[in-house]
């Protein structure tokens, strides 16, 4: 068998195969058409993977939401009393906030917990003066948006959360405090952490 083909393939005329493959009908039709199959079997394989991460994506979101739907609405509704109700910051002890911080680790999206994080590295701080108070309620205000985006999808503008509260609303530092916060968040997300 092996002899057999050996001879059959020694029989072949190599300026016959050379002729074939540089022929028009190959050049123009079949070389595109390998082509065009390969890069659509390429771009299907690619759009395969992309709906398989898609699904698992949307089954862990549905699986989120369906088993702490309700702990990340009173989350929310624990930031969102902070951040109207400034007089419940001075009233939560410590073992109050390390819960809510907690709980809000758990339940909360990457970015919100960038901000929950960011937030205690500023409280830390032992400086008590008028722009850390005011920046940390920017702060609160960014995570009860962040929040409220993890919950509901909407977007809510953490600085018009602020306007709701402060009568002496200065827009021009409140935009300063909202921008240094972002800028520590995009540092924190860039970080590698494995």
């Amino acid at each position: 068998m092996i002899k057999y083909l050996l001879n059959k393939y020694n029989d072949i005329d190599i300026e016959k195969a050379n002729k074939l493959f540089e022929s028009a009908f190959i050049e123009k039709f079949v070389f595109p058409l390998i082509l065009l199959i390969v890069g659509s079997w390429l771009i299907n394989r690619s759009i395969e993977r992309y709906k398989h991460n898609n699904a698992l994506d949307l089954q862990a979101e549905s699986f989120y939401r369906e088993h702490s739907g309700n702990e990340l609405q009173k989350i929310l509704w624990s930031w969102s009393e902070l951040v109207l109700n400034v007089e419940m910051i001075k009233e939560m002890s410590t073992e109050d906030f390390q819960t809510l911080f907690q709980k809000t680790f758990v339940y909360g999206s990457e970015r919100t917990i960038n901000l929950v994080s960011s937030y205690q590295q500023h409280n830390y701080k032992k400086e008590q003066n008028e722009d850390h108070n005011y920046k940390s309620l920017v702060y609160v205000a960014m995570i009860s948006s962040s929040l409220k985006r993890d919950f509901t999808n909407q977007i809510v503008d953490p600085l018009q959360i602020l306007k709701i509260k402060i009568t002496d609303y200065d827009d021009a530092k409140m935009r300063k405090y909202y921008k240094s916060i972002e800028k520590e968040i995009k540092q924190a997300k860039n970080r590698e952490f494995y």
